[in-house]
């Protein structure tokens, strides 16, 4: 599936997801702590939580044709549900960008690329970042140990204090 048809695949399973940037929009959404107004809360780790929100994952169209073998050496479950989206009923076969959510641990060849990264670069510059993440800390305080980063800029008000 291309990058360009990723955004309409989740926009037509999750058309009520359309409407939330119109209420999010509306005086008062996000300048409540009452969650009957409230549109969203913004946690630190930046992750959301939508208000009456579901979403629906699509499918991995590869694990559909090919399912995936569990860890114990089955084969995974990967059904659709009648709307497209992934049946309750899967053990496997969500369709997911390959990123690390909040709370997963990171794939060992992305953190070795990101430490070369770090270790190539002349400077680390780090905007619009919370870092409240483990990984992403530790690859500042690694630029920070070979003296590539020296001004972390950051914002106390929105993210907290710096560790």
């Amino acid at each position: 599936m291309s990058r360009e048809d990723f955004p309409a695949l989740l926009v037509g399973l999750n058309p009520a997801w359309i409407g939330f940037l119109d209420q999010l929009a509306k005086p008062g959404a996000l300048d409540t702590d009452d969650r009957g107004k409230k549109v969203f809360r913004v946690y630190r780790g930046g992750d959301l939580d939508v208000t009456n929100a579901l979403h629906y994952y699509p499918l991995c169209p590869h694990c559909l044709e090919n399912p995936p073998l569990s860890e114990d050496g089955t084969v995974g479950r990967v059904e659709a549900g009648p709307d497209g989206a992934i049946s309750p009923n899967s053990n496997a076969g969500i369709l997911k960008p390959a990123i690390a959510m909040h709370a997963e641990p990171l794939d060992e060849r992305v953190k070795e690329r990101a430490e070369m990264a770090i270790d190539e670069a002349g400077k680390l510059l780090v905007l619009g970042s919370n870092l409240s993440t483990t990984p992403a800390w530790n690859l500042v305080e690694r630029a920070r140990a070979r003296q590539s980063a020296r001004d972390v800029y950051w914002d106390p008000e929105r993210w907290g204090s710096l560790r």
